[in-house]
This record gives C-alpha cells, sequence and structure tokens, in this order.
C-alpha cells in the first residue's frame, strides 16, 4: 500500500520513541524492596503529538514491574487503557498485558502512528481490545475484537518490524462476518492508494 506522502509531514513515530524509553527505565537501577509510582500528567509528548490526561499507577516487587492502570487520550479522540506486566527485554522491557482502544476517527489515530499528518478529519470510529505482546521487534495481539462501524473482526494479529534486509512481516488469523474497506480508508484514501500483492 503506497501513498503520496511529503517528507515534511512526517513526524517521529511512537512506537520507536517507546522502545527507547523502555530502554532507559530496563537499564535504570531496580528497587531492592517493593514500590509504588503514580504518574498524573495533563499532557505528555509523544511521537509529535500530545497524549492527554495520563494516569499512570506501576508498582514493583522488587524484581519486576507491573501496571496496574495506565490510561490517556491519544490523536483522534482516542481513549486508551491498559494493564499489564513489564518484563526485561535485552538493554529494554517488553510488555504482555490487555489492551483497550476506543477511537472516535481512526484515520487520524492511525498517521499518528504511521508519523503522517492527515489533511482533514474524516471521523471513523473504532474500538480494540485484546491481549498484546510487545518485544524487541514484534508486537503481536491475541483474543483481538476489532469493532467498526460496519463490521467485527475476531483473531489474532502480529506485526514485525523490518530490521536490515528483513522486511516488515504482518502474521493474521481472522474472522470477520463483514468488513468495508472503503469505509475505514475514506474516498481519499482509496482512491489514492495503491495495492499489490508481494
Amino acid at each position: 500500500w503506497s501513498s503520496d506522502v511529503c517528507s515534511s509531514d512526517l513526524h517521529p513515530l511512537p512506537f520507536p520513541a517507546l522502545q527507547a524509553f523502555g530502554a532507559m527505565l530496563g537499564s535504570a537501577t531496580r528497587p531492592a524492596w517493593p514500590a509504588r509510582l503514580s504518574v498524573n500528567a495533563d499532557a505528555v509528548t509523544l511521537g509529535g503529538a500530545a497524549l492527554q490526561n495520563v494516569a499512570a499507577a506501576i508498582r514493583s516487587d522488587g524484581a519486576n514491574w507491573t501496571i496496574d492502570k495506565l490510561e490517556f487520550r491519544a490523536p483522534g479522540v482516542t481513549q486508551v487503557k491498559t494493564n499489564g506486566r513489564l518484563y526485561p527485554l535485552g538493554a529494554g522491557l517488553g510488555f504482555s498485558g490487555s489492551v483497550d482502544v476506543n477511537s472516535r476517527d481512526v484515520r487520524s489515530l492511525s498517521a499518528w502512528l504511521s508519523g503522517r499528518t492527515t489533511a482533514a478529519i474524516h471521523l471513523v470510529p473504532w474500538r480494540a481490545k485484546g491481549d498484546v505482546t510487545l518485544g524487541a521487534d514484534r508486537i503481536a495481539v491475541e483474543q483481538l475484537r476489532s469493532e467498526f462501524e460496519r463490521g467485527t473482526i475476531e483473531g489474532s494479529l502480529a506485526y514485525t518490524w523490518p530490521a536490515g534486509a528483513r522486511p516488515a512481516r504482518v502474521e493474521a488469523n481472522l474472522r470477520a462476518t463483514e468488513f468495508d474497506v472503503d469505509a475505514l480508508l475514506g474516498p481519499n484514501d482509496a482512491a489514492n492508494s495503491e495495492w499489490g500483492a508481494g
């Protein structure tokens, strides 16, 4: 899938920024005793956009970190809620837990995740929840349930980031009774995008 995107419209990607933060947190000294950390912030900048109403409750048993609650509002009027376990992963941290995403404008959310900006708001509501495992080079979602305006998708999905000569890879096992791609992309994206088989 390719579309015309100006380089001036590109912004830092949020996932690499999170990986860098995980590496910093993973290399930090872990407390030798149980500890709790609570964070509340009106706004936190990530990937060139502001995450609003950030609330987090994290605890450590002296060896491992657990996220009891992490909630924030992302671009696209998107509410994100998650909890789970952080585990050592080389120099950084991995994550395993549940994630619930409720977006009023999935195209704006997708543009932020891919480092782009959207020219106009095109409200396409989307909700998804599942069990997420985030590793050094791969993210996987099990027990996925994704609800769009005109359909529901269930199953599992995994994405491996490109590295060196290795291309990105998507693995999916999905079920849907009906799925309207045109409604999700919108008229402009559907007309300007090119699909091909590799």
